[in-house]
């Protein structure tokens, strides 16, 4: 399922700050593992955290 930016970011921050988890969010929103640790990546450049 495609989402928009703005939702993609909140679900990536979502899981950075650990209101839920990697497997909660795949469940939740129906995306893969990649999709998720994706959405964390694009949180943090958002956010200017550095990336590992």
């Amino acid at each position: 399922m495609k989402y928009p930016k703005e939702q993609r970011l909140d679900i990536g921050r979502r899981i950075y700050t650990r209101e839920i988890s990697k497997a909660d969010a795949m469940d939740q929103y129906k995306i893969s593992k990649s999709c998720a640790e994706g959405y964390v990546t694009d949180y943090k450049r958002a956010h200017g955290i550095p990336v590992k």
